[in-house]
């Protein structure tokens, strides 16, 4: 654990030079992933120091890329090991201070793609799924959604009128009937 803990040090050196060192963040992010794999007991805390450098570096340079993208790879265990789903009313109070930082960002060079990125990828995991095309063709239906989800959950479809939300033009259908019956011509 020890070496692993020097190499971070290591690259703590790099990104004092250059703080946008995408090969130094990208060894970081694997040394990271070693310490997971093999330093279990002590990963959490080790966890919780890299989000705070993130931050340490986010503040230092909002258009740092490389530290937003890291910390948002970093988040996604966090909200496993604090029990908090992408869906649970806790995840705004969770990014409460990234969204702080994100609104500091924009407001200080709102052309920098990088907080916008950042903004992007929160949003995306907290709201629904949607459809994003579809195509038919006689028996098949293929649906590109906005993000991936499990086989499982794909098996209950909910169809909504987007027009009009009142229940009796919502169909909670599985995914056989979804096939059998002529929604989409």
């Amino acid at each position: 654990e020890s070496c692993l803990r020097n190499e971070i040090m290591l690259c703590n050196k790099f990104l004092e030079n250059d703080e946008r060192n995408f090969h130094v963040w990208n060894y970081r992010l694997t040394i990271f992933k070693m310490i997971y794999q093999f330093f279990k007991q002590n990963f959490w805390d080790f966890l919780k120091e890299e989000l705070e450098f993130t931050l340490k570096m986010i503040k230092k340079s909002f258009s740092n890329f490389s530290a937003w993208h890291y910390r948002s790879k970093l988040i996604t265990l966090d909200l496993v090991n604090k029990n908090i789903s992408w869906n649970s009313s806790e995840i705004l109070e969770y990014f409460k201070e990234d969204l702080f930082y994100i609104k500091n960002a924009i407001f200080t060079d709102p052309r920098d793609q990088s907080p916008w990125n950042y903004y992007n990828w929160i949003l995306s995991n907290i709201t629904p799924i949607f459809v994003k095309s579809i195509n038919c063709d006689k028996y098949i239906v293929n649906l590109k959604l906005s993000q991936k989800i499990p086989f499982d959950e794909l098996l209950k479809l909910s169809i909504t009128n987007e027009t009009n939300n009142d229940s009796e033009n919502s169909k909670d259908l599985n995914l056989k009937e979804f096939l059998a019956n002529d929604f989409v011509k």
